[in-house]
């Protein structure tokens, strides 16, 4: 994205407190102190800055984090790294913590305009019909991508 200053990535971690009483702060566990930029999501909300709630203490997380290229070896060497773009959304580790599938969003969107264009014209959809909405794209298994970026479109440049 930021070659060659910066690097980005997607990591699986925890989150750790740092400092006590009044000092504390509560962050991800990364493998390097300094983040110019990292994006957050932990039971189920998107945070964009740091620290991040009390109650986050301890809980997985996934991350995109922007860092210097300097501290790529580090970065690379972390346990919890899962990859860049939107390859991440397939994997294990992203589907662990966003529970949601694109096909559960698909769905969602496919009968919310069959429910609306019902009630333009004054009538109801039968819920059997709702039923049998169903989504069979080749990413209906993915994770859904809870960032902008992270869709099928997306290049690291």
């Amino acid at each position: 994205m930021f070659f060659p200053d910066y690097k980005e990535c997607d990591v699986k971690t925890t989150v750790k407190q740092v400092g006590d009483g009044e000092d504390a702060r509560f962050i991800p566990d990364l493998p390097i102190d300094r983040q110019p930029y990292t994006l957050v999501y932990c039971d189920g909300v998107n945070y964009y800055a740091y620290p991040l709630p009390k109650e986050t203490l301890g809980k997985e997380c996934i991350c995109h984090v922007v860092y210097f290229a300097e501290d790529d070896k580090l970065v690379q060497r972390f346990k919890g790294l899962i990859g860049i773009g939107n390859e991440v959304c397939k994997t294990p580790d992203y589907k662990s913590i966003i529970t949601t599938t694109v096909a559960d969003v698909k769905i969602a969107e496919q009968k919310e305009i069959l429910i609306a264009d019902a009630s333009t014209k004054g009538e109801t959809v039968d819920p059997a019909v709702l039923s049998k909405v169903d989504y069979k794209g080749t990413d209906a298994l993915d994770g859904y991508p809870v960032w902008a970026f992270l869709t099928t479109d997306y290049r690291d440049k």
